[in-house]
């Protein structure tokens, strides 16, 4: 079993401080996580795109 915990910083990369969701989901897919534990992760907020980062992390 793979257990990953990942601080997703709002979705913004560490490189530009933007928010790339298809970098999110290749990271995560990268991963194979069995049980994946996020922090810091935006909800329909204004500064990730109003993107439901819960919901592309776990269907990317």
């Amino acid at each position: 079993m793979r257990l990953v915990t990942f601080n997703i910083l709002g979705g913004r990369t560490q490189h530009d401080d933007e928010v790339d969701v298809t970098v999110l989901q290749r990271a995560i897919a990268d991963l194979d996580p069995d049980v994946l534990a996020l922090q810091e992760v935006d909800h329909l907020l204004q500064r990730s795109g109003h993107a439901d980062l819960t919901a592309l992390a776990v269907t990317g």
